[in-house]
């Protein structure tokens, strides 16, 4: 790690988590704190726990579907011709650029990027709005720092403590919309790609480098399937749908946005031909159970006159 300068990475520990793009290690780096409280409060570079993210180069089927989200991205469409090996360096950037974004529209809760460079971001998790010295530094006589717990689990790996759990189910529900309503309506963007996966259990966003402006052409599109996403993990987890009125793809949408979802054209014809055939299969039923009917009663009648 020697592009790194050592007043921002001054230790890099084991790997806590591979993906197909990327790895993640932990670390302990430099930042600023402040020290002391009111006016005797100073602030020092202090030894902190932080999180190092490199990417990697993808395969082909990984960079063709990467490249989706950046067709209608202007800032990063122009560079799309790149080699496969510095696609690698454009996703980074993409969200580092995400999480300023975020960051300065104050609403959404994300990870502190502490350093950008390449393929590499180094976080902090915890509070990214807060300095709490005793939270994290544990060793205030020197420069060493005990490694604390990894990040908050997500909501995927957390799901077997709530599911079923109406009350926690909720509050899990209520948070994750509240979340998405501001990261349109505040930072301006639509995730694109969410899962529970993406969620800590603090309500903290993580992975957004697919994360585009919501004005630009299919982002409502990349919003639905966020909504159906969400809507489907919660109701497979137990949360019942009767308990909360959001609790449903095309309400979510219109919380989040204020408008309702316009399904495209072939989709809803689609749907028109499984409503038609819905009506029909019901139609049919119906006629089975009426002649079903007429067919006991005219035995009935039958076996009466017999008598």
């Amino acid at each position: 790690m020697k592009i790194i300068p050592r007043n921002i990475l001054k230790e890099l520990d084991k790997v806590i988590a591979i993906g197909s793009e990327s790895m993640i290690f932990r670390g302990i780096g430099m930042d600023e704190w402040k020290i002391g409280y009111g006016k005797f409060a100073k602030s020092k570079m202090c030894p902190v726990p932080v999180l190092v993210k490199i990417w990697h180069k993808p395969n082909k089927e990984l960079l063709n579907f990467r490249k989706i989200f950046f067709e209608n991205d202007p800032e990063f469409l122009a560079k799309l011709n790149i080699q496969n090996s510095e696609f690698k360096n454009l996703w980074a950037a993409k969200e580092f650029a995400n999480y300023e974004r975020i960051r300065e529209s104050k609403g959404v809760k994300i990870p502190k990027i502490l350093y950008h460079t390449k393929n590499i971001l180094i976080m902090r998790f915890g509070s990214a709005t807060s300095n709490n010295l005793q939270d994290w530094w544990k060793d205030q006589s020197g420069d060493t720092v005990q490694y604390l717990e990894d990040p908050l689990p997500t909501l995927e790996e957390d799901i077997h403590r709530i599911r079923n759990n109406q009350e926690s189910l909720q509050e899990s529900f209520d948070m994750v919309l509240k979340m998405m309503v501001e990261l349109y309506n505040k930072a301006g963007l639509v995730h694109g790609a969410l899962t529970a996966a993406d969620i800590l259990t603090d309500g903290c966003l993580i992975d957004v480098a697919q994360a585009m402006d919501k004005n630009l052409p299919g982002a409502f599109d990349f919003l639905y399937k966020d909504c159906i996403s969400i809507f489907e993990f919660f109701k497979s987890s137990g949360l019942n749908e009767s308990m909360d009125t959001n609790m449903d793809p095309e309400r979510m949408f219109r919380n989040i946005t204020g408008s309702d979802y316009e399904h495209p054209i072939e989709t809803r014809n689609i749907q028109l031909d499984l409503d038609m055939e819905t009506r029909i299969i019901e139609r049919k039923s119906e006629r089975s159970r009426l002649n079903r009917i007429n067919h006991l009663a005219t035995r009935q009648l039958n076996s009466n006159e017999a008598a």
